[in-house]
């Protein structure tokens, strides 16, 4: 059955920068949500948190590095703190 509902874009603004709602409080997207700083790092993951976020699709690969070859910080163990 085809999908005959139309698209609304979500006027909600997203909880960081460079994400945004695909579906309006229900699917967020967006780029790595994680930061060198570990004060700046769990602030950011308590704000996906905080909007509601319960899962989280990693698409990156163990070992992923930014421009500057520095690894990308693990936030699974700031989600597990949150639970």
């Amino acid at each position: 059955m085809p999908f005959t509902k139309p698209y609304k874009i979500p006027n909600i603004d997203a909880p960081l920068e460079r994400c945004y709602w695909v579906v309006e409080n229900l699917l967020l997207a967006g780029a790595y949500p994680g930061h060198p700083n570990s004060h700046a790092h769990t602030k950011r993951i308590s704000g996906l948190w905080d909007a509601g976020m319960r899962t989280f699709i990693n698409l990156m690969e163990e070992g992923e590095t930014n421009n500057a070859g520095q690894a990308f910080v693990r936030y699974d163990n700031v989600l597990r703190e949150l639970l």
